[in-house]
């Protein structure tokens, strides 16, 4: 079962830890590495450094360490780690179909998320996306080892 929604915003956290992941309405049946790719996505962040959800950072993250640090306790295999990267950009732009279907099945939630340019936001984390897939390897790579 993955949670669907690995994020900042779904993980309770205490004494700056993760204590636990709350908002499980996405909950579904797939590869646990989806998830971890989630999670590498909304953790890395894996996005442009003009990307507005690091407009709140002091300086930008470090990729590299935070998503090795992240993948650490999973402790994938080599064929797992290598092919994070593209479970990545897939991850993203499953996301980014599934709010355009949502959208104009008149959802009013994606409406509203529609309306307000988070698919523009999820184009362009995409394209991160692409650009980072050999980071993305070579840090699970490093965090795996």
């Amino acid at each position: 079962m993955c949670h669907g929604d690995v994020a900042p915003r779904n993980t309770v956290f205490r004494d700056g830890r993760a204590a636990a992941f709350i908002d499980w309405d996405g909950i579904w049946v797939s590869a646990p590495m989806w998830d971890l790719g989630h999670a590498v996505w909304q953790f890395g962040p894996v996005c442009g450094d003009d990307d507005p959800w690091l407009r709140q950072w002091p300086e930008l993250p470090d990729r590299s360490a935070r998503i090795a640090a992240l993948v650490r306790g999973y402790r994938p295999g080599r064929p797992e780690a290598e092919g994070l990267g593209d479970i990545v950009v897939e991850v993203i732009a499953g996301c980014h179909r599934s709010v355009v279907r949502k959208a104009a099945a008149g959802v009013p939630a994606f409406v509203r998320l529609r309306d307000e340019g988070v698919l523009e936001e999820l184009g362009s984390q995409l394209q991160a996306a692409q650009q980072y897939r050999t980071l993305i390897v070579d840090a699970v790579l490093a965090g795996a080892s």
